[in-house]
């Protein structure tokens, strides 16, 4: 029957599915249709609406380009920009054609088409700067998200100003200007703190994290890497989680824990890869898991590693991917010391990083430039690449320095011309009325003096009558504290005592029970004796019989004592589980007075079994987890 359940839920759940594609389909056709059948801005209407229905899926970009065109030839360029926006977007992270996108954004800027929606001009410069930063013009991706910053500012959407700030402080990170980018970062990350924003909070931390690595803190990226990653997995995206993940990954591999970065790009690589429209992120992966095995000699997994890479950059020719793919290349000839191939590929990378102004990439192939021609022999040119490098860093920690310093040291200009603006304010007012009020001003000061000297001294006065109470007050509280220490140690003591008392009061009982046992089993016997070996054994037994009377009333005794000591143990006990008995109270007592389970079934007149499952049942009212033992847990509380 269930079997039978399950399969009509299958049927169920295919048939749903088909109708589903079966009306997307029919709804796409009626479209079609009707723009056959329309003309004008009905038309126009209708393939706005089939464009945005069919969006980056098969046929997507001959609709869009039909859209746009219908749209500036009817004169309705809000309708035309959204489609481009969308158009850019699927040619730049989708089919990873930088390029193309920026052609669509230049000819349409180009055509000179008046935009009265100002936010949809905004998030056409943001999406052209994602084009070219995808080509590796990051100072014109910058320009555009400037540029789109300013358009929401004009209509107040403050969450698109931030967005666009972020993306504007990644390319002066990718620039070498961190200080500049920390600033931008922390203006958007007050933005989206105040929206409560908390998916953008957790990529500007991710931002504010590649700048405290970029000035070697990778300390203090690593943590925040972690706190982001953490937020993210519990928030279930998937997109920041993978971004943390790449970005601790590369922190690793320049702290040199490369088995660190090389676990943690596996693990980030299953999942990039299942992100739609993540390819890029998967790519900048790829060539730090190759670097990785080639920094460890693993050079036979790092060539598994670029071919895969190789594969991504012929399938999709984007700039980024190709200089991706010649970064782990030219490393790797560089390792397996193929320094003439190295040297190639390295030109060809140089060449291409020039044009991205990314200095930390131009940096180390340079120092591969340097390290291939100084092997090969050509001294001269490996001086010149070591000239370069040398240069290029001395400018970088220059300008790095500067930029760490210009802000503070403007607002430190300002604040200097501000006080000596009103410092000439008060000499000319001085002056004026110097001549006028000369007696006044000595008359005044030395009432002043006078004044000043008293306060001095009532305040040192006041100053020593605290003191002298404050010392009074310490003292008496010292006296106090080790009186009560004293009084502490005393009650202490006294419980110690008691306790030990009622232990050996506890074995005392458990052994009077155990002898109980064996006096039954002595009078099984007994019975079967006969005549005078019957008589004497009987005397023995009544003395034996009169030294142990007391046990009854000793018993009682001690679970009077015990529950006496335990009361405030016991009033611990129910703040935390205000269910239990008193059967649990004392059983928890007994535990904590160390005795074992034949001990406590003896006490309490139960078997052990019933001990154990007392304290199963105490367990699961405690709330304790599977590994933790609750005798321990119960004479530490």
């Amino acid at each position: 029957m269930k079997t039978l359940y399950t399969f009509c839920c299958f049927l169920f759940c295919i048939s749903f599915g088909f109708s589903q594609e079966g009306h997307q389909k029919l709804k796409i056709e009626e479209l079609k249709n009707r723009i056959k059948q329309s003309t004008g801005i009905t038309k126009l209407f209708v393939l706005d609406t089939l464009t945005s229905y069919v969006k980056y899926e098969e046929g997507y970009e001959i609709l869009a380009k039909e859209a746009i065109d219908l749209a500036l030839e009817l004169h309705y360029p809000n309708i035309a920009i959204k489609h481009i926006n969308y158009l850019i977007n699927f040619h730049t992270n989708i089919s990873e054609n930088s390029e193309k996108g920026l052609t669509i954004f230049k000819d349409f800027i180009n055509s000179n088409q008046t935009i009265t929606d100002t936010l949809l001009l905004s998030d056409l410069y943001l999406k052209a700067g994602n084009s070219y930063f995808g080509i590796g013009e990051v100072k014109e991706a910058k320009n555009s998200y400037e540029y789109a910053a300013k358009m929401a500012l004009i209509k107040n959407d403050s969450i698109r100003f931030a967005i666009a700030n972020n993306y504007k402080a990644f390319t002066l990170l990718e620039m070498g200007f961190f200080t500049k980018a920390s600033q931008e970062y922390q203006k958007s990350l007050s933005v989206f703190q105040s929206k409560k924003d908390t998916i953008n909070i957790l990529n500007t931390r991710i931002g504010l994290s590649v700048v405290y690595g970029k000035n070697a803190f990778y300390k203090e990226s690593l943590e925040e890497l972690f706190k982001v990653r953490n937020m993210a997995l519990k928030l279930k995206d998937s997109t920041v989680y993978s971004i943390s993940m790449s970005n601790i990954a590369v922190n690793y591999y320049y702290l040199k824990k490369y088995n660190q970065t090389i676990n943690f790009l596996k693990e980030n690589i299953k999942l990039s890869e299942k992100i739609p429209y993540f390819h890029y992120n998967s790519a900048h992966d790829y060539t730090y898991l190759a670097k990785s095995f080639i920094k460890l000699d693993s050079l036979n997994q790092a060539r598994i590693v670029i071919k895969k890479l190789e594969e991504k950059w012929k399938k999709t020719p984007d700039k980024q991917l190709h200089l991706f793919y010649l970064d782990s290349k030219t490393h790797l000839l560089f390792a397996e010391k193929n320094y003439i191939q190295a040297n190639i590929q390295g030109v060809k990378l140089l060449e291409l990083q020039n044009t991205t102004l990314n200095y930390e990439n131009i940096l180390a192939t340079l120092n591969i430039l340097y390290k291939t021609n100084e092997a090969l022999g050509n001294e001269s040119i490996a001086y010149s690449y070591f000239k370069k490098h040398t240069h290029l860093n001395d400018s970088i920690n220059s300008v790095l320095k500067v930029n760490g310093l210009s802000h503070y040291q403007t607002l430190y200009e300002t604040e200097k011309k501000d006080t000596e603006i009103s410092s000439q304010k008060s000499k000319i007012n001085l002056l004026a009325e110097k001549s006028k009020v000369q007696f006044q001003w000595i008359l005044l000061l030395a009432l002043s003096i006078i004044v000043i000297l008293v306060l001095l001294y009532l305040l040192q006065l006041k100053s020593k009558q605290k003191v002298v109470i404050a010392k009074n007050k310490q003292e008496l509280t010292q006296q106090k504290i080790k009186a009560t220490k004293l009084e502490n140690d005393l009650l202490n003591r006294e419980i110690e005592y008691k306790k030990k008392d009622l232990e050996n009061l506890a074995i005392e009982i458990t052994q009077n029970q155990e002898w109980a046992s064996m006096i039954f089993k002595k009078l099984n016997a007994l019975i079967k004796l006969k005549g005078q070996k019957r008589e004497i054994e009987l005397i023995a037994f009544k003395n034996e019989i009169k030294s142990k009377m007391l046990v009854n009333e000793k018993e009682q005794n001690f679970q009077m004592q015990v529950d006496l000591l335990s009361s405030s143990f016991y009033d611990k006990l129910n703040k935390q589980v205000p269910n239990l008995s008193k059967t649990d109270l004392r059983m928890c007592s007994l535990i904590r007075m160390k005795l074992n389970t034949k001990q406590i079934a003896v006490l309490q007149n139960i078997s052990p079994a019933s001990v154990r499952t007392s304290k199963y049942r105490l367990r699961k009212k405690f709330n304790l987890i599977e590994d933790q033992d609750f005798n321990s847990y119960i004479i530490n509380y």
